[in-house]
């Protein structure tokens, strides 16, 4: 005969197993709009050898100042006019300069 608690116990412990194993599958970091945009800038950075590849003295990345300045309105890198260049235009800028303006 069975220990009337038998079955909560049960219940209990498959409860735990199931939470266990959804917690330690990774759940993956939201893309946001300028994800890739920044990406490109900074790696393209990093291949000219531009200081602005380099974390600010706080620690920033450049990803996270890249994306954060977009997001607050002021498009980098951008044109002589003040517009964004497009992320697949990044990749073919051989200029330190152009690029972090």
């Amino acid at each position: 005969m069975r220990h009337p608690r038998y079955d909560l116990v049960m219940v209990l412990a498959l409860v735990v197993a199931v939470c266990c194993t959804a917690c330690s599958t990774s759940v993956p970091t939201p893309q946001g709009p300028y994800q890739a945009h920044c990406a490109a800038l900074c790696g393209q950075l990093q291949k000219l050898g531009c200081e602005g590849a380099q974390p600010l003295p706080d620690g920033t990345s450049c990803e996270t100042f890249c994306i954060k300045t977009n997001e607050a309105g002021h498009p980098i890198p951008r044109t002589e006019t003040g517009q964004l260049i497009p992320t697949e235009r990044i990749p073919r800028i051989q200029s330190c300069r152009e690029l972090e303006r």
